[in-house]
């Protein structure tokens, strides 16, 4: 304990500005100078009957120590109140970015409460997974029933979608578009203001879940949940009315399909992690 007290008593002198510490130097040895001058000429009579010297010799003796010491205390109140300033400052800030960050993940979800809108998130990971199993069959039994299952599926999926969500296709990438673009505000920007100032961030776990989960929206797969796929779709649908289509035509539209169920998934686990670490961005700067 005594040796961080040192430490910190160390800290601060370094952190004095050079005029006060120039002043602390000269002035509190010159000081102790003439208070050891006044001892010594008090004891072998110097100043008898010479009350003005000793007056002006003890407050300029008071002056020299005292200077550097108020000059000191006000320094380090000087920098208590720009620590606890920049501190309310990173906190004001922390709070108003996570709750705008909260705010705009809210504003693309039909349910607001966390259980709620998990269970629709859920039954979208799960519809797009029955979907991704019925695309990923296909070149196995390149059927008129297997090109069916995969627009069933697709249906359903694009049922759990509209269900999930407030956004349209032509919204639906903006709004992913401004969940980044807030995060990155919040985990660039803010973050490392609030840990300079030691105002509360969230755990590392929930900041790494966060960051990973972002990291998937800024890429290219963001827009592949709204898309209606209509070019893929109509050779499927072609091909189960026993229509002509040709082979090459339904091998692109599957694999077309197959990339935007992959795509998807991606997107929809990030979603499930975003949504279940609002809590964790709420506690931000509390």
């Amino acid at each position: 304990m005594a040796r961080q007290r040192l430490l910190s008593l160390v800290t601060r002198w370094i952190q004095l500005p050079k005029p006060i510490r120039r002043v602390a130097w000269v002035g509190i040895p010159s000081g102790i100078v003439c208070a050891a001058l006044g001892i010594v000429g008090d004891g072998l009579g110097w100043w008898d009957d010479r009350s003005f010297l000793t007056n002006l010799l003890s407050s300029f003796t008071g002056l020299l120590i005292g200077v550097p010491f108020a000059l000191v205390v006000l320094s380090h109140l000087g920098s208590l109140q720009a620590e606890a300033v920049a501190q309310q400052a990173a906190r004001r800030r922390g709070l108003n970015t996570a709750l705008e960050f909260e705010q705009i993940v809210l504003s693309g979800f039909r349910q607001l409460e966390l259980d709620d809108a998990y269970a629709d998130l859920i039954r979208l990971r799960t519809a797009n997974q029955q979907f991704r199993q019925a695309v990923h069959a296909w070149p196995k039994t390149p059927s008129p029933a297997s090109s069916l299952a995969v627009s069933e599926t697709f249906e359903r999926r694009h049922d759990a979608i509209q269900a999930a969500f407030t956004s349209r296709a032509n919204s639906f990438v903006p709004w992913l578009t401004s969940v980044s673009e807030v995060w990155h505000r919040l985990d660039m920007e803010v973050r490392p203001r609030l840990e300079d100032a030691g105002v509360q961030w969230m755990a590392r776990a929930d900041h790494v879940a966060l960051r990973s989960a972002v990291r998937v929206l800024d890429g290219r797969v963001n827009g592949r949940l709204m898309s209606n796929q209509g070019g893929p779709r109509r050779s499927l649908d072609r091909h189960v009315r026993g229509e002509p289509v040709t082979e090459s035509a339904l091998e692109k539209a599957i694999e077309h399909l197959r990339d935007d169920a992959d795509a998807a998934h991606e997107v929809v686990v990030a979603l499930i992690t975003i949504r279940k670490s609002l809590p964790a961005v709420n506690g931000v700067a509390r």
